[in-house]
């Protein structure tokens, strides 16, 4: 796992009035079972503002509500998956920044 801090917004006064927290994942599923396995992954972030980039090859994965996201993955018997992404949450002011972003989407 991997976090930083970035784009931080500050006020006329100087203190710090948004930024962007950057986690990068790593998560190792294993199958121990002799048959394949079909299984989801959710995982929570502390506020609805965020966006997720999942690792090369990796599942895609659906925005289960304003806070989750969920991944849905098989795994072969007795084998190894590995699922990484990166994840940014804005914060502060940064949140308006999604807000134009998410509603140039749309």
């Amino acid at each position: 796992m991997d976090y930083k801090t970035a784009n931080h917004v500050f006020d006329p006064n100087g203190n710090v009035a948004g930024w962007d927290e950057v986690r990068t994942w790593c998560i190792e599923v294993t199958n121990a079972s002799t048959l394949a396995v079909d299984i989801e992954v959710t995982r929570a972030f502390e506020v609805p503002y965020w966006t997720l980039n999942p690792g090369d090859g990796q599942p895609a994965y659906e925005k289960y509500d304003a806070t989750h996201a969920r991944f849905k993955l098989s795994v072969e018997p007795r084998s190894k998956r590995v699922l990484d992404y990166t994840v940014t949450t804005y914060h502060g002011e940064r949140q308006a920044t999604y807000l134009k972003t998410e509603g140039a989407r749309r």
